[in-house]
């Protein structure tokens, strides 16, 4: 939800209106607008053969034997002369008095001999280029790309009006709200637009052989030329246009239309030869950057005019000397060290796609030392050198990315260093210099320079190591710097079809790193004045500006504004973090004539929250007053900003802090009751559905798979949060044994009311009893796989639903809750606040020894930056409580987060899971380890319930997606409570067995949650296995002659089948039986036992005699003594009394294992053998009989491998 950013007053919005410039629909857009094209203006034959100077009157007086003599070169020779010659001849008429008739024989003579030779020098032109077609050229590499051109010609006609429109829409808005355009300009618009009727065209094209396989370099001639026209007739003109725009701006009113002038460009030609370079992969894709670069200076050529088409018009090109070569000179000195060689643009088309704007990852520099430096003999204190080092990327010219420290007086410094830099393209050189640190007001000399190309680090594995290259100065070096260079690229996630999350590494908690790239970005901001203020006179006294703070220090600022209720900062930056979870930001707005005093007001937000917002669209934040008494003094009411951030992970290889885990600040539980009209996308069967719940598109929890189109899960789902901004939602699939599972649809939840806070800025509890509907939004046909972000996924949730119809694919009912974290230390954060403490004691005592009225501003702004910095820091723990593990194993409920740090696994391949509880699915499922080493290290979470009956499973599989109850190669089962008390403080190394052994370096912490009562179906008690004793049935109906009956029970859990029968008691209607039998049950709190009596019959089916229901949630599972219960019969009608049933129970607690080993249904393989071929059903009908039943049950509504002679087996009569 985006908070509304407009004014609420109207007159309000009534001012604003009136200063915005507005935005003017364009006049003619389109090759047929500009050009006034009408239906009958189409050409035909004799059209096109038409010729403007086909006939001359020079032409029927002189014969064309004759023309082709004297109209030829001795024409074009002496055309000047001619030209002297009237000139000469209209200065002797009026020289002596003579009549204007004269002049206009001299004018109509010189006129048809130049008309003549036109044509004649035209024609000979056209004959020319015929020629050259005609004739054979000589062979050369180069290849044309006629096809193209071709299709360019064919479509050009009918596509250039929309894309001509298309252009018109957005750059006359960009032109309305620009605020770089001067207020003097009241409009400014394109009044009208064509790009002609000829495309571009691509002339020739060269292909370099010998390149690498996955490499293409490409030579292209591109060109741009407006068609001829001189020779055309007035019809043939309304056809052929070519390029014009006319751009329009009033600098008087907005309303006085004659203030307009227009400003034409028209005819533009050019001609460029380019280079493409492309990098070729196997992904999609399939092209992962392409290299391009101008070869020369392009050839420019154009027509404008101030004034347009009028009679004032000025030739600007022609009138201003001078002009269009100093357009080239700017073009070779802005363009040139981008595009112009060595230098090339590169673009990561990968990364285009997503929508990703912060670069293809981190370089990491290793800088260690440097030898045999050499002193500069013009330097001013050459007996001294103090070496440090500045690095670049592109040139030396841009900003500064990093710097070493300085080594005092050494020729042979040593640094060993390590910097990391935010990388756009491989194209720029990383750039290294050398300085000499100066004392004083003296500036920093440069020594030497080194321009290293990191074009080829990927080629090497994105490593480059052991590096050795010497600094230049006046072409001669002076020393050799020894450094490494590490490419550490982005975890790239992307959106599958079905709406799941896969990032290349096969890490699916990559979003989790807590290291990568950010970028926030400062879009608007909004001033809403109090009710009693005029908006005129606030606007008056507006000029403020907005400064970032990151963890205490200035970082960013934004441009100042003045007059605006509604500024437009449009202000990003891009920078590596290196601990996410500490990366907070607070954002200042400011006064520009007080910037020392007291800030105007202020907002704090982490970087995962900013990340959050984006994700959620909830990118407008309200900003606090920074007092109360500012707030009644100033005339605003409220004040917001609209920040918007950018979040991709990158493994910077800095050990445990890129997986270190953020503290939650609560954990939200839901709990799925069921979901009713689910489409059904089995060709046989029905399908079988399971939920899951997602937090940032990865995967938490899930329920079992129900049967059938309205399945009942009552199962609770807990994932922790750690901000209220989190996009946490729900999806529901469709189990498919024989290949991935099919998503049927999701909906995303909304914490708006459930996660709130106190007086004291505290999370509260809240248990919402209430259960809430959401509709299953269907999946599209639209690749997600493209979309990076939000906006994009959006918008393709509005194209076409990936199977059926309807937009919505059935409804979910389920019920929230939340239960807030205890805010703790970590262990870490212990050690950062005893150094905070040490700081801030030593920083009293240096301000306790210094006169602070004698320091200067720069030393009294240093310890003041100091001062805000030890507050911010002060601030970020000041709410957190200090808990040794004793303390906290007195908390039974929490978050356990475990850091996977290294490992040995048994055999290579295989993946690292973890089970929790009665879960019989993983928690959390690694990536495959490729090598028996476990590397990359992995942090995960889970909820405990009751730490005291926990119980971990980590297991090593071959199978990603193996639950618990199928094989795995090694094993261990540990209570959680173990595993806390044994690796808190430090990393354990844990022990897994069974056909191999593997090991695993862990440490785990332990969040406290503060919940008042969680629900009985959550705990250890929902789960176990019951004894169930059948004493006797009383006053049970007669059903044979004799008035007597032959009972017996069947018991059944919810509609399952049957799991037990009693023995019949012959002529009996209050049966003893004294029979006992023990079930596992796996939802206590939700499931009922159900039981029919029956009659026996030995010539006929079973008679039924009473049904009971009885829900075992009114068992006591700690009293034994009070567990007898009399449940009533009831007819099949379920309201005639038939008796009474005497039962007696015993619940044992304990964790059950609710999974079985996955099977492959044939269901599955037949529907993909009906559109795949038959060698897939071949491999279907190799199953056996167990496969065959499957087909039954989905069939025929049978139970896999029930026989009619089974004493489980269902009577018909129940039927």
């Amino acid at each position: 939800m985006v908070a509304d950013a407009s004014i609420t007053k109207k007159d309000k919005n009534d001012t604003q209106a009136e200063d915005a410039r507005p935005v003017v629909d364009s006049s003619y857009v389109g090759w047929k607008q500009v050009g006034g094209y009408e239906n009958a203006d189409a050409l035909n034959l004799q059209d096109l053969l038409d010729d403007s100077h086909d006939d001359t009157y020079l032409s029927a007086l002189i014969p064309s034997s004759i023309q082709s003599k004297i109209l030829g070169d001795w024409y074009q020779n002496s055309v000047l002369y001619l030209g002297v010659m009237s000139g000469l001849l209209s200065f002797v008429a009026g020289y002596f008095k003579m009549k204007a008739g004269v002049l206009f024989w001299i004018f109509i003579i010189t006129g048809l001999f130049y008309r003549a030779s036109i044509k004649k020098y035209r024609i000979f032109l056209k004959e020319l280029v015929q020629k050259e077609l005609a004739v054979a050229k000589i062979e050369n590499d180069y290849e044309s790309m006629e096809w193209l051109n071709f299709l360019l010609d064919s479509f050009w006609v009918k596509l250039e009006p929309q894309v001509s429109q298309m252009i018109v829409q957005q750059v006359n808005t960009l032109l309305a709200e620009h605020e770089k355009i001067p207020k003097f300009i009241k409009k400014i618009w394109i009044d009208e637009f064509t790009l002609g009727i000829k495309p571009p065209r691509v002339e020739v094209v060269k292909t370099f052989q010998n390149t690498d396989n996955d490499v293409v370099v490409m030579d292209w001639c591109l060109t741009f030329t407006p068609h001829d026209t001189v020779d055309m007739t007035a019809k043939k003109l309304r056809n052929y246009i070519n390029q014009k725009a006319i751009v329009k701006l009033n600098l008087l009113s907005a309303k006085n239309e004659t203030a307009n002038i227009p400003v034409s460009v028209s005819e533009v030609a050019f001609k460029v030869m380019c280079r493409l370079r492309f990098k070729m992969m196997t992904a999609f894709p399939h092209m992962e950057t392409v290299n391009v670069q101008i070869l020369e200076i392009p050839e420019i050529d154009l027509i404008a005019k101030l004034f347009g088409d009028s009679i004032l018009q000025w030739d600007l090109p022609w009138t201003i000397p001078g002009l269009l070569p100093f357009v080239n000179s700017m073009i070779q000195k802005y363009v040139g060290p981008m595009l112009l060689p060595p230098f090339s643009l590169q673009l990561n088309i990968a990364q285009l796609i997503s929508g990703n704007t912060l670069g293809v990852g981190i370089l990491e520099v290793t800088l260690k030392n440097c030898k045999d430096l050499k002193r500069s003999s013009v330097s001013v204190n050459a007996a001294s050198i103090d070496p440090y080092l500045n690095i670049y990327l592109g040139s030396a010219s841009s900003t500064i990315l990093g710097s070493t420290r300085t080594v005092k007086d050494s020729l042979n410094p040593v640094w060993d260093e390590t910097i990391f830099i935010r990388l756009d393209n491989f194209t720029d050189p990383l750039v290294i210099d050398i300085m000499d640190k100066r004392e004083g007001n003296i500036d920093d000399k440069q020594i030497g320079r080194v321009y290293q190309s990191i074009n080829k680090i990927r080629e090497n594995k994105n490593v480059m190591k052991n590096l050795k290259t010497n600094f230049i100065r006046n072409a001669k070096p002076v020393g050799a710097l020894n450094f490494d260079l590490v490419f550490r690229p982005i975890m790239e996630t992307k959106i599958l079809p079905d709406g799941s999350i896969e990032d290349p590494t096969g890490n699916a908690s990559a979003q989790d790193f807590n290291t990568g790239l950010a970028s926030f970005f400062i879009e608007k901001g909004e001033f809403v004045v109090k009710d009693d203020q005029d908006d005129d006179e606030v606007k008056k006294t507006l000029h403020y500006y907005v400064e970032v703070y990151k963890m205490g220090k200035s970082f960013h600022k934004t441009g100042e504004f003045k007059k605006e209720l509604k500024p437009e900062f449009n202000s990003e930056y891009k920078f590596i973090v290196d601990d996410k979870r500490k990366t907070r930001f607070k954002f200042v707005v400011k006064s520009v004539a007080k910037p020392d005093d007291e800030p105007i007001a202020y907002c704090i937000q982490t970087l995962s929250d900013l990340v959050d917002r984006t994700e959620i669209d909830k990118t407008w934040i309200p900003l606090n007053f920074a007092s109360n008494s500012l707030k009644e003094t100033l005339p605003f009411s409220d004040i917001k900003l609209q920040i918007s951030s950018q979040w991709k992970p990158v493994d910077m290889g800095v050990g445990a802090n890129s997986i270190a885990y953020t503290p939650p600040i609560g954990v939200i539980r839901t709990f799925l009751n069921k979901a009713t009209g689910l489409p059904n996308l089995e060709k046989i069967g029905t399908i079988d559905p399971y939920a899951k719940i997602l937090v940032n598109g990865v995967q938490r929890e899930r329920t079992h798979s129900k049967e059938g189109t309205n399945p009942i899960w009552n199962e609770s789902l807990y994932c922790a949060v750690t901000s209220p901004n989190q996009k946490v939602s729900v999806e529901c699939y469709d189990v498919e044994t024989a290949s991935k599972d099919r998503i049927l649809g999701s909906f995303m939840l909304k914490f708006d009311d459930l996660i709130t806070k106190d007086e004291e800025d505290k999370y509260v509890e809240k248990i919402d009893e209430d259960p809430r509907t959401k509709k299953l939004l269907k999946p599209t046909k639209t690749s997600q796989s493209l979309l990076g972000t939000s906006k994009a996924r959006k918008k393709a949730l509005t194209t076409r639903p990936a199977y059926g119809n309807k937009r919505f694919a059935g409804e979910v009912t389920y019920y929230e809750s939340f239960y807030p974290a205890l805010p703790i230390l970590t262990l870490e954060e212990i050690q950062e606040v005893e150094v905070l403490n040490k700081r801030k004691t030593k920083f009293q005592e240096k301000c306790d020894a210094l006169d602070l009225k004698k320091l200067k501003k720069p030393q009294l702004d240093e310890i003041k930056q100091e001062k805000v910095e030890l507050k911010e820091l002060e601030d970020l723990y000041s709410y957190k409580l200090k808990l040794d593990l004793d303390e906290l194993l007195s908390y039974n409920t929490g978050v356990f987060v475990i850091s996977v740090l290294s490992g040995e696994m048994a055999t290579p391949g295989c993946y690292i899971q973890t089970f929790f509880d009665a879960c019989g699915y993983s928690r959390y499922t690694s990536a495959k380890q490729s090598t028996r080493s476990v590397k990359s290290g992995f942090t995960l979470d889970a909820f405990i319930k009751e730490l005291e009956w926990s119980v971990t499973t980590l297991r090593v599989t071959k199978k990603k997606n193996a639950n618990k109850a199928e094989s795995c190669v090694s094993e261990l089962v540990i209570p959680t409570i173990e595993l806390l008390k044994n690796c808190y403080y430090k990393p354990g190394i844990v022990s897994l067995t069974g056909s191999g052994t593997s090991k695993l370096m862990i440490q785990v912490q332990w969040f406290p949650i503060i919940a008042s009562k969680l629900p009985q179906a959550d705990l250890i008690t929902n789960y176990g296995d019951l004894k169930i004793t059948v004493k006797n049935a009383k006053n049970l109906p007669s059903a044979d002659l004799n008035g007597k009956s032959d009972p017996y029970c069947k018991f059944y859990i919810n509609d399952e089948h049957s799991f037990f029968k009693t023995k019949t008691i012959k002529k009996n209607l209050n049966p003893e039986w004294n029979e006992t039998t023990k079930v596992q049950i796996n939802n206590r709190v939700n499931d009922y036992l159900k039981i029919k009596v029956y009659d026996w019959d030995a010539s006929s089916a079973a008679d039924l005699l009473g049904i009971a229901m009885f829900p075992l949630a009114k068992i006591d599972p700690n009293d034994v003594a009070t567990n007898e219960f009399s449940i009533p019969l009831f007819g099949e009608d379920g309201t005639t009394p038939a008796g009474t049933l005497n039962l007696s129970f015993e619940f044992e607690a304990k964790y059950t294992l609710s999974v079985k080993k996955e099977e492959v249904k044939v269901g599955d393989i037949a529907s993909k053998g009906l559109s795949k071929g038959i060698s897939t059903v071949g491999t279907g009908l190799g199953l056996g009989t167990g496969a065959v039943g499957k087909i039954k049950h989905g069939i025929f509504g049978g139970h896999k491998g029930k026989k009619k002679n089974d004493p489980l087996a269902d009577d018909e009569d129940e039927d």
